[in-house]
């Protein structure tokens, strides 16, 4: 059960489930936007196809209007006309008639032969010599005597340079002065009809046009293009409509009588243009709800990145504070999926067997450091005895027994200190007094040839320092540089504390030395007569105190040697020196 439960909070399987529920989202947004804009693509066909016939009724309403308020003014002349007494008040009555309508070429009266007998013109002269009325069909008249006739529409030709498109009206008059008139005439603008029927909007390229009963075109926005046969419409198509509407390759027709039948106006518009539109905003839609999904898509992978990345980064920074806090860094395991939660563990593990193993070490290490001090330690008392009684020695076959007697107390002290409790640490006080000790040795073998003076902060003689730390050095400036001298040497031992760091000065005016002797010196020891070696103290001292102390040496040929040699201002013994 438990490994179920680790299994579910594994890492790999939270990738897999974010990475199967983006997957899914896209394929339900893909799905549903299929399923949709087919859908919705009927949807807008048969929006299309009412939008159509809804435009083309209002077009067919207004004409009939139109031409019902038309008929009205054919009725209203004809009456008015029919009650007058005279021929000048029916002349004044047609002109006035004329100035007052503007959709109005003209009005007419003819006779049984087609002479106009009386006419409102706005001033307009007639021909004369009209070879054909268009606007007189006495056929059409003549059976319709006494209803209004509409005549398709047609370019008015009776006037002199003047020819407008019109739409004629006549119907059968009897009048009271003019025996001879039969027919009431108007021509009306054609304008007032194409205006309906341009202005109708079915899309950007969709359009309507009149046909008559007959399937002839009475009027077409492209009317010059159609008489050139340029355009063409599909009238066979149209034909078969019978008020109903149909879908021929993607064009939709539409078609709606007016005028008692006499004439229908047909829609065609295109299905591709009507539904872009739509599906621009099915399209939005589409493309909103997709927006939605892929934010959800990436808040979850950024929760999932969370979850997993969160844990990742505190493990990281904890190994980076326990890189650099080794020795008391605790480390507690975290939280987080399986796989974390494990890794998790496992560096908590490592962090105490680290410890551990760095603790061993230490201790090892501090083991080491005592052994080897030992050892080097253990070098300087046999070449330091061997190199004072050598000067007894010298000084008893000069016959020189008091100073040799001297000598031998001195080296008796000198010992006593350098055994004192076995300690490897000892006050600067009692270093100063082991190397004054040693001078007073090599005075008696070097009479009058170095004199030496030391120069001590007092404040510095409590603190601890190597045991024999100044002698070697002392050792290897009467030897490497005073020996040799002609004049008189000198030496200056000073100490000072500076900062709570012991800085020890041994300055000689001896022979001095080169720069390729100061590296000879410093690498490796020099046993035997001449001394125990400044890398012996320079060693001992960094294996105490650590790599940034030691010895310094600053020489010229000719010119002297001052060595330095610095280390901590500390109190104790060794070992809390090592612990620290």
């Amino acid at each position: 059960m438990k490994w179920r439960r680790r299994k579910w909070q594994g890492i790999t399987l939270q990738l897999i489930i974010a990475f199967v529920m983006i997957a899914l989202s896209l394929s339900i947004i893909i799905s549903l936007s299929v399923f949709f804009l087919n859908g919705h693509i009927e949807n807008i066909e048969e929006s299309a196809l009412r939008n159509s016939q809804q435009v083309v009724l209002q077009a067919a309403n207004s004409i009939d209007d139109l031409k019902a308020q038309m008929e009205t003014r054919v009725k209203k002349v004809k009456n008015e006309v029919q009650h007058m007494q005279s021929v000048e008040e029916i002349q004044a009555y047609l002109n006035v008639f004329t100035d007052l309508e503007d959709d109005v070429e003209g009005v007419f009266l003819y006779d049984s032969t087609g002479s106009v007998l009386l006419y409102g013109n706005n001033g307009r002269n007639l021909k004369s010599n009209m070879v054909e009325n268009l606007s007189f069909d006495d056929v059409l008249f003549l059976n319709n005597q006494h209803t209004i006739s509409t005549m398709r529409p047609h370019v008015e030709s009776i006037f002199e340079n003047y020819y407008p498109w019109v739409v004629t009206m006549g119907v059968g008059v009897d009048t009271q002065v003019l025996d001879d008139a039969q027919y009431l005439v108007i021509d009306y603008k054609f304008s007032g009809i194409s205006s309906y029927v341009d202005n109708i909007g079915i899309g950007q390229r969709g359009y309507c046009f009149v046909i008559d009963n007959n399937n002839n075109i009475v009027y077409h926005p492209k009317q010059r293009m159609i008489n050139s046969g340029v355009v063409k419409e599909n009238i066979s198509t149209i034909s078969k409509l019978k008020g109903k509407e149909e879908i021929v390759d993607g064009a939709i027709y539409v078609k709606k009588s007016i005028d008692n039948g006499q004439w229908s106006i047909v829609g065609v518009s295109y299905v591709n243009e009507l539904i872009a539109d739509q599906v621009k905003e099915f399209q939005v839609y589409v493309a909103a709800i997709s927006c939605i999904f892929i934010i959800i898509s990436i808040l979850l992978s950024m929760f999932v990145a969370t979850k997993v990345s969160k844990p990742i980064k505190r493990l990281v920074g904890a190994m980076n504070e326990f890189e650099n806090n080794v020795d008391s860094y605790v480390y507690e395991p975290q939280g987080g999926v399986f796989e974390i939660k494990r890794l998790s563990f496992s560096f908590s593990k490592m962090v105490v067997i680290i410890r551990n193993l760095i603790k061993k070490a230490k201790d090892e290490e501090i083991t080491l450091r005592k052994t080897e001090m030992k050892a080097l330690e253990s070098q300087i008392n046999p070449h330091f005895l061997y190199n004072t009684l050598d000067s007894i020695q010298w000084m008893c076959e000069q016959g020189k027994m008091d100073e040799a007697v001297e000598m031998v107390g001195a080296l008796a002290k000198l010992f006593r200190i350098s055994i004192n409790k076995g300690r490897q640490l000892i006050p600067i006080r009692e270093e100063i007094e082991h190397a004054i000790h040693y001078l007073t040795i090599q005075k008696y073998r070097y009479r009058d040839q170095f004199t030496y003076d030391f120069d001590v902060d007092e404040r510095a003689l409590k603190y601890y320092t190597n045991k024999i730390t100044i002698q070697p050095i002392l050792e290897n400036a009467i030897y490497h540089g005073i020996d040799r001298m002609i004049d008189e040497g000198h030496i200056q031992v000073n100490v000072r504390l500076v900062d709570q760091i012991i800085h020890m000065e041994i300055i000689d005016n001896g022979l001095g030395m080169t720069e390729e002797q100061i590296v000879s010196i410093l690498s490796k020891d020099q046993h035997g007569k001449n001394g125990i070696g400044l890398k012996n103290v320079n060693d001992r001292i960094k294996i105490y105190f650590g790599d940034a102390y030691g010895v310094k040496v600053e020489s010229e040929l000719d010119e002297g040697t001052k060595v330095t040699i610095t280390f901590p201002a500390v109190l104790g013994e060794e070992d809390d020196l090592f612990e620290n």
